[in-house]
Protein backbone atom coordinates (compact mmCIF):
# COMPACT_ATOMS: atom_id res chain seq x y z
CA UNK A 1 0.00 0.00 0.00
CA UNK A 2 2.81 2.38 0.93
CA UNK A 3 4.44 1.62 -2.40
CA UNK A 4 1.32 2.70 -4.32
CA UNK A 5 0.98 5.86 -2.24
CA UNK A 6 4.62 6.72 -2.92
CA UNK A 7 4.18 5.98 -6.62
CA UNK A 8 1.06 8.17 -6.78
CA UNK A 9 2.88 11.01 -5.04
CA UNK A 10 5.79 10.76 -7.49
CA UNK A 11 3.44 10.74 -10.48
CA UNK A 12 1.59 13.79 -9.11
CA UNK A 13 4.87 15.64 -8.55
CA UNK A 14 6.10 14.75 -12.04
CA UNK A 15 2.85 15.98 -13.56
CA UNK A 16 3.07 19.25 -11.63
CA UNK A 17 6.68 19.76 -12.74
CA UNK A 18 5.76 18.98 -16.34
CA UNK A 19 2.93 21.51 -16.17
CA UNK A 20 5.33 24.17 -14.88
CA UNK A 21 7.77 23.39 -17.68
CA UNK A 22 5.21 24.13 -20.42
CA UNK A 23 4.47 27.59 -19.04
CA UNK A 24 5.75 30.26 -21.39
CA UNK A 25 7.09 33.61 -20.30
CA UNK A 26 7.83 36.58 -22.46
CA UNK A 27 7.13 40.27 -21.90
CA UNK A 28 7.51 43.47 -23.88
CA UNK A 29 7.96 47.02 -22.61
CA UNK A 30 4.80 49.05 -22.37
CA UNK A 31 4.84 51.35 -25.38
CA UNK A 32 2.23 53.71 -23.99
CA UNK A 33 3.05 56.99 -22.28
CA UNK A 34 1.21 55.60 -19.26
CA UNK A 35 3.81 53.85 -17.09
CA UNK A 36 1.62 51.11 -15.56
CA UNK A 37 2.27 48.27 -15.99
CA UNK A 38 5.96 48.54 -16.76
CA UNK A 39 5.79 45.51 -19.07
CA UNK A 40 3.04 43.73 -20.97
CA UNK A 41 2.69 39.96 -21.33
CA UNK A 42 3.54 38.53 -24.72
CA UNK A 43 2.02 35.22 -25.76
CA UNK A 44 0.39 33.80 -28.90
CA UNK A 45 -3.34 34.32 -29.29
CA UNK A 46 -5.31 31.79 -27.31
CA UNK A 47 -2.32 30.84 -25.13
CA UNK A 48 -3.07 32.94 -22.04
CA UNK A 49 -3.53 29.82 -19.92
CA UNK A 50 0.06 28.76 -20.76
CA UNK A 51 1.55 32.07 -19.67
CA UNK A 52 3.41 32.24 -16.33
CA UNK A 53 1.17 34.83 -14.68
CA UNK A 54 2.62 34.16 -11.24
CA UNK A 55 6.11 35.16 -12.42
CA UNK A 56 4.67 38.16 -14.27
CA UNK A 57 3.12 39.49 -11.05
CA UNK A 58 6.18 38.64 -8.92
CA UNK A 59 8.43 40.70 -11.20
CA UNK A 60 6.46 43.89 -10.55
CA UNK A 61 8.60 46.75 -9.28
CA UNK A 62 6.06 48.77 -7.33
CA UNK A 63 2.58 48.68 -5.82
CA UNK A 64 1.17 50.40 -8.90
CA UNK A 65 2.97 48.04 -11.24
CA UNK A 66 1.77 45.05 -9.23
CA UNK A 67 -1.90 45.99 -9.15
CA UNK A 68 -1.97 46.65 -12.91
CA UNK A 69 -0.14 43.37 -13.64
CA UNK A 70 -2.52 41.50 -11.33
CA UNK A 71 -5.48 43.07 -13.11
CA UNK A 72 -4.20 41.98 -16.52
CA UNK A 73 -3.62 38.48 -15.14
CA UNK A 74 -7.15 38.40 -13.70
CA UNK A 75 -8.59 39.60 -17.02
CA UNK A 76 -6.88 36.60 -18.65
CA UNK A 77 -8.33 34.10 -16.21
CA UNK A 78 -5.53 33.88 -13.64
CA UNK A 79 -6.76 33.88 -10.04
CA UNK A 80 -3.89 35.37 -8.04
CA UNK A 81 -3.46 35.11 -4.29
CA UNK A 82 -4.05 38.85 -4.01
CA UNK A 83 -7.46 38.58 -5.68
CA UNK A 84 -9.10 40.35 -2.74
CA UNK A 85 -6.83 43.39 -3.08
CA UNK A 86 -8.79 46.35 -4.40
CA UNK A 87 -7.70 47.16 -7.91
CA UNK A 88 -7.28 43.64 -9.24
CA UNK A 89 -10.77 42.91 -10.53
CA UNK A 90 -13.12 44.65 -12.98
CA UNK A 91 -15.48 46.77 -10.87
CA UNK A 92 -15.59 50.58 -10.87
CA UNK A 93 -14.17 50.41 -7.34
CA UNK A 94 -11.25 48.34 -8.59
CA UNK A 95 -10.58 50.73 -11.47
CA UNK A 96 -10.68 53.67 -9.08
CA UNK A 97 -8.27 51.88 -6.74
CA UNK A 98 -5.81 51.16 -9.57
CA UNK A 99 -5.81 54.81 -10.55
CA UNK A 100 -5.44 55.95 -6.95
CA UNK A 101 -2.47 53.64 -6.30
CA UNK A 102 -0.81 54.73 -9.54
CA UNK A 103 -1.49 58.42 -8.84
CA UNK A 104 0.02 58.14 -5.36
CA UNK A 105 3.24 56.79 -6.88
CA UNK A 106 3.42 59.60 -9.44
CA UNK A 107 2.80 62.19 -6.71
CA UNK A 108 5.64 60.76 -4.58
CA UNK A 109 7.98 60.90 -7.55
CA UNK A 110 7.07 64.56 -8.19
CA UNK A 111 7.65 65.42 -4.53
CA UNK A 112 11.11 63.85 -4.65
CA UNK A 113 11.99 65.81 -7.79
CA UNK A 114 10.75 69.04 -6.20
CA UNK A 115 12.88 68.36 -3.13
CA UNK A 116 15.99 67.69 -5.24
CA UNK A 117 15.55 70.92 -7.17
CA UNK A 118 14.97 72.93 -4.01
CA UNK A 119 18.10 71.52 -2.46
CA UNK A 120 20.13 72.36 -5.58
CA UNK A 121 18.98 76.01 -5.42
CA UNK A 122 18.98 76.45 -1.64
CA UNK A 123 21.95 78.84 -1.77
CA UNK A 124 20.40 81.03 -4.47
CA UNK A 125 17.30 82.63 -2.98
CA UNK A 126 16.32 84.46 -6.19
CA UNK A 127 16.37 81.29 -8.30
CA UNK A 128 14.65 79.35 -5.54
CA UNK A 129 11.76 81.83 -5.70
CA UNK A 130 11.54 81.24 -9.45
CA UNK A 131 11.38 77.50 -8.83
CA UNK A 132 8.67 77.97 -6.20
CA UNK A 133 6.67 80.02 -8.71
CA UNK A 134 7.06 77.20 -11.23
CA UNK A 135 5.88 74.62 -8.68
CA UNK A 136 2.96 76.77 -7.49
CA UNK A 137 1.85 77.43 -11.05
CA UNK A 138 1.85 73.74 -11.94
CA UNK A 139 0.20 72.67 -8.70
CA UNK A 140 -2.65 75.11 -9.35
CA UNK A 141 -2.94 73.81 -12.90
CA UNK A 142 -3.15 70.26 -11.52
CA UNK A 143 -6.03 71.18 -9.21
CA UNK A 144 -7.81 72.94 -12.07
CA UNK A 145 -7.31 69.94 -14.35
CA UNK A 146 -8.68 67.51 -11.77
CA UNK A 147 -11.70 69.74 -11.18
CA UNK A 148 -12.40 70.17 -14.89
CA UNK A 149 -11.92 66.52 -15.85
CA UNK A 150 -13.02 64.70 -12.72
CA UNK A 151 -15.72 67.21 -11.86
CA UNK A 152 -17.33 66.76 -15.26
CA UNK A 153 -18.44 63.33 -14.06
CA UNK A 154 -20.07 64.59 -10.85
CA UNK A 155 -23.55 63.18 -10.37
CA UNK A 156 -22.73 60.07 -12.35
CA UNK A 157 -21.29 56.68 -11.52
CA UNK A 158 -18.11 57.50 -13.46
CA UNK A 159 -17.01 60.17 -10.97
CA UNK A 160 -15.55 57.55 -8.66
CA UNK A 161 -13.09 56.54 -11.37
CA UNK A 162 -12.66 59.90 -13.08
CA UNK A 163 -11.16 61.80 -10.14
CA UNK A 164 -8.19 59.48 -9.40
CA UNK A 165 -7.64 58.98 -13.14
CA UNK A 166 -7.54 62.75 -13.69
CA UNK A 167 -5.18 63.14 -10.73
CA UNK A 168 -2.82 60.51 -12.14
CA UNK A 169 -2.82 62.04 -15.63
CA UNK A 170 -2.27 65.57 -14.27
CA UNK A 171 0.70 64.53 -12.14
CA UNK A 172 2.22 62.53 -14.98
CA UNK A 173 2.11 65.71 -17.07
CA UNK A 174 3.65 67.65 -14.17
CA UNK A 175 6.39 65.04 -13.73
CA UNK A 176 7.28 65.46 -17.39
CA UNK A 177 7.49 69.24 -16.86
CA UNK A 178 9.76 68.71 -13.85
CA UNK A 179 12.04 66.42 -15.83
CA UNK A 180 12.22 69.01 -18.62
CA UNK A 181 13.88 71.36 -16.13
CA UNK A 182 16.98 69.18 -16.37
CA UNK A 183 17.83 70.94 -19.60
CA UNK A 184 18.72 73.91 -17.36
CA UNK A 185 22.39 74.23 -16.47
CA UNK A 186 21.25 74.74 -12.87
CA UNK A 187 20.18 71.10 -12.67
CA UNK A 188 22.98 69.33 -14.46
CA UNK A 189 24.12 66.02 -12.96
CA UNK A 190 20.96 65.60 -10.91
CA UNK A 191 20.51 62.05 -9.62
CA UNK A 192 18.00 59.93 -11.50
CA UNK A 193 14.70 59.16 -9.78
CA UNK A 194 13.66 55.63 -10.72
CA UNK A 195 10.05 55.42 -11.86
CA UNK A 196 7.83 53.65 -11.14
CA UNK A 197 9.26 53.89 -7.67
CA UNK A 198 10.31 50.55 -6.16
CA UNK A 199 8.30 49.49 -3.12
CA UNK A 200 8.24 46.51 -0.85
CA UNK A 201 5.28 44.99 -2.65
CA UNK A 202 4.41 41.51 -1.37
CA UNK A 203 5.86 38.78 -3.54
Amino acid sequence: MKFYLLLSACLFLSAAMAEDEVLSYSTKPSSRDYPFPTALPAFPEGQASRFNWKRYIEESVSDGDRVFRSHIAFSNGFLAQDLEVMGVQESAGDEAARNRIAADEVVRSCEILESLYRKRLEKDSALLLVLEDFITHHRKAIEASITLVGGSWDGGSGARVAYPAARCDAFLYYRSALLNLRSSLHFQDMPEVVFPMPTQAPK
